[in-house]
């Protein structure tokens, strides 16, 4: 039996990327959706486009979220 080396892409593979990124937002860094960032009350606001959480700007590519929006 030949196996080919793209047999094990697929829908597994896809689940553990999207799975890697909820990790990554609950540990080290969200992501904003760069084409919806808008400038309110002094600060960049926006949702991550990883876990769809409201987030802000601290400093340059630094995100945290929202202390009101529920996890």
């Amino acid at each position: 039996m030949i196996r080919h080396h793209n047999c094990a892409r697929g829908v597994g593979a896809k689940g553990v990327e999207m799975s890697i990124s909820r990790v990554f937002c609950l540990f080290i860094a969200h992501e904003p959706d760069r084409a919806h960032v808008e400038w309110k009350n002094g600060r960049f606001v926006g949702h991550c486009k990883r876990c769809g959480r409201s987030i802000y700007r601290i400093s340059t590519r630094q995100w945290r979220p929202h202390k009101k929006d529920p996890a």
